[in-house]
């Protein structure tokens, strides 16, 4: 039985909280009391001296295709537990304690494997069933026009075949992106009945399409700005006007000031509110010293933490989440519990886990990360275990 309390630093739950402890038993947080009471709590707690840091929720990334020098995509053999447990301690060590593994268009076999895959990895690893509750298929039911970088040979609209592999998996699917103009919405209906997460994305519809799926209730869109159509005037809003009117849709956002201006990320952040999130869309590069690599059948290569193809598109990161929060620190006038936010109870909400994780709350998992001012990870608690020290 693991009892630990946290002391002496600032609580971001993610709003601030001075003056208290955190008390941490069996991998829950069990109370949040008055420092003043520091001399009540029980002799069996292990006091865990912050020194002054930051307590934070565990770092959320709903957009992992890879990191630390791992890969799930490219080939089946990619797909596989190995993987997914390299990528998981590679997220520890910056602080994310939660994430999807993302895989790209794709063919069917590839997306068979990996929903295996995922569902193995539950059964051998069932206390961690809130790091990778599932996974983000990111296409093929895309439109071609807004491929991005995704190999446009396996890019087609979701047959039954698809769908029926997604309704029996749907309890592993945390987020399909696919765009509205290239799918009917009746199987999209099915998956949202079936509890999937249904993201806008890589798609070039219209205002009106947009609209028509996010009143059938799509909640989410993929990477914004990125691989949708934008406003062009004032009379073509298009997928970036759909998601900016509409409180129903929570985008993900890519704050490294690669792939979106940082004038955009923030107006995004301020027209949006608390209906926003960041993504990292990290590639293998994230968190090692890989500067060229195979990605979507094409080679790739780093510039500024930023992915590139030979035709100079866009294809990912090479960021980590720590990282991207500090960037925005420094790009924007956000203050640092609003920054966190974005990271933690904003994307634990998409994932209809807003009740488990993304705050520091009683009753919630212990998943934690003693941070600085800068958002960089000194130590990373998953169910209240060290499970990362950059000592």
């Amino acid at each position: 039985m693991t009892k630990l309390a946290f002391i002496n630093g600032n609580i971001y739950s993610p709003s601030l909280i001075k003056d208290v402890v955190v008390l941490v038993k069996d991998g829950i947080i069990e109370d949040i009391v008055s420092s003043s009471q520091l001399d009540t709590i029980d002799s069996s707690y292990q006091l865990v001296d912050l020194n002054g840091a930051n307590l934070a929720p565990g770092y959320i990334d709903l957009q992992v295709n890879g990191c630390g020098g791992a890969n799930f995509n490219e080939t089946l053999d990619n797909l596989s537990e190995q993987t997914l447990e390299v990528m998981r301690d590679c997220n520890y060590k910056f602080g994310c304690t939660t994430f999807l593994p993302t895989l790209i268009t794709s063919p069917y076999e590839f997306r068979e494997k990996a929903l295996q895959v995922i569902a193995q990895y539950h059964q051998d690893h069932p206390n961690e069933k809130y790091v990778i509750p599932g996974i983000h298929i990111e296409g093929p039911h895309i439109s071609p026009i807004k491929k991005g970088t995704h190999n446009i040979n396996f890019i087609k609209p979701m047959q039954d075949r698809d769908l029926n592999l997604y309704l029996e998996y749907a309890n592993y699917i945390k987020m399909l992106t696919l765009a509205p103009e290239e799918n009917e919405l009746e199987k999209v209906k099915q998956l949202l009945d079936a509890g999937v997460l249904v993201s806008l994305g890589h798609t070039n519809a219209t205002y009106k399409q947009a609209k028509a799926y996010i009143d059938a209730g799509v909640t989410c869109a993929t990477h914004l700005y990125n691989a949708m159509s934008s406003i062009e005037n004032g009379r073509t809003p298009g997928v970036i006007g759909a998601i900016y009117e509409s409180p129903k849709i929570t985008p993900g956002i890519i704050t490294d000031g690669v792939h979106v201006d940082w004038s955009l990320v923030n107006l995004s952040i301020k027209v949006k509110g608390d209906n926003i999130f960041i993504v990292t869309d990290a590639l293998m590069p994230a968190g090692s010293d890989i500067t060229e690599f195979d990605f979507a059948s094409k080679r790739i290569k780093v510039i500024n933490e930023g992915c590139y193809d030979e035709n100079g598109t866009l294809s990912g990161s090479a960021i980590t989440m720590d990282s991207q929060l500090n960037r925005l620190k420094t790009n924007s006038d956000f203050d640092f519990a609003k920054i966190l936010s974005l990271a933690t109870t904003n994307p634990a909400k998409q994932l209809g886990l807003e009740d488990k994780i993304g705050s520091i709350k009683p009753g919630y998992i212990a998943n934690l990360i003693v941070i600085d001012d800068n958002f960089s990870v000194k130590e990373t608690y998953v169910s209240g275990l060290k499970v990362y020290s950059a000592q």
